[in-house]
């Protein structure tokens, strides 16, 4: 499976993103607590979930992640939502 490419769609996401160090700082807590845990970002639309994750994304450097669109063909598949990750994982640098 090809890495689908997300960097426009950050850029784009974080263009205009200000504030909420709170709220970086909160979600790192949590995923800092327990390493088994994971995180899901629900919300009514346009409110902000896509860019702070964004922004979360590059404050944190992480290496492997997936957004879903309906406008964008073929990123709901379960096969894009779980293959991605794992592709961007699999051609990450060693240590990471």
């Amino acid at each position: 499976m090809s890495v689908m490419k997300f960097s426009k769609r950050i850029q784009d996401l974080t263009d205009e993103f200000v504030g909420r160090e709170w709220l970086l700082q909160q979600v790192t807590d949590f995923l800092c607590y327990d390493a088994s845990c994971y995180l899901v970002i629900v919300g009514e639309a346009g409110i902000g979930k896509s860019a702070f994750a964004a922004r979360w994304l590059q404050v944190k450097n992480i290496q492997a992640y997936h957004f879903c669109s309906v406008l964008e063909g073929g990123k709901l598949e379960p096969i894009a939502f779980a293959g991605s990750p794992s592709t961007q994982l699999s051609q990450s640098p060693p240590g990471i």
